[in-house]
This record gives structure tokens, C-alpha cells and sequence, in this order.
């Protein structure tokens, strides 16, 4: 079997725990590690369009809404964010 790395995203400090794609234009991408940080990217270009840091637990869970104007995050204390 042979695999190919079409894209990298790179923006955590340790392991990436969870992503989600936006489900209108699939060009969206958000992702959460466990250095409680999310990262929301664009993919057509892999750049980092916004990172947020203010948590204060290992993201577990993202969900955006369906217009992708929102993202919810799920962090391992029990805490969920909503990203506008």
C-alpha cells in the first residue's frame, strides 16, 4: 500500500485530539489538542486563520454549526465553548 501527504497542518504543541471540516463548503477545517488550544484553517491553502489558547483542558470534541459561523469545543474538564 502507498500512501501520499497531500497537506500538513501544523500549529500544536503536542498530539491533536479531534478535528471536524465545515459541513457547507468543506474548506474549513477546525482542530483541538491536547495543548487546549483550537485551531480553525483554511484548507485550500493550509493557513491558520485563528487559534484560540484560553482553555484550560485538552480538547476532546469540535462541532461546527451548519452555516460554519459557529465552532463548539469539548475540553476533558467537562467545559464546551462556542467560537464565533
Amino acid at each position: 500500500n502507498m500512501s501520499l501527504k497531500v497537506q500538513e497542518f501544523v500549529a500544536h504543541s503536542t498530539q491533536v485530539n479531534c478535528l471536524a471540516f465545515g459541513p457547507k463548503s468543506n474548506q474549513v477545517l477546525a482542530t483541538g489538542g491536547e495543548d487546549a488550544k483550537v485551531n480553525i484553517w483554511r484548507v485550500e491553502n493550509v493557513s491558520n486563520v485563528w487559534s484560540m489558547g484560553q482553555n484550560k483542558s485538552p480538547i476532546e470534541s469540535l462541532c461546527f454549526d451548519s452555516e460554519e459561523q459557529y465552532v463548539v469545543s469539548g475540553a476533558m474538564n467537562g467545559s464546551l465553548k462556542v467560537f464565533d
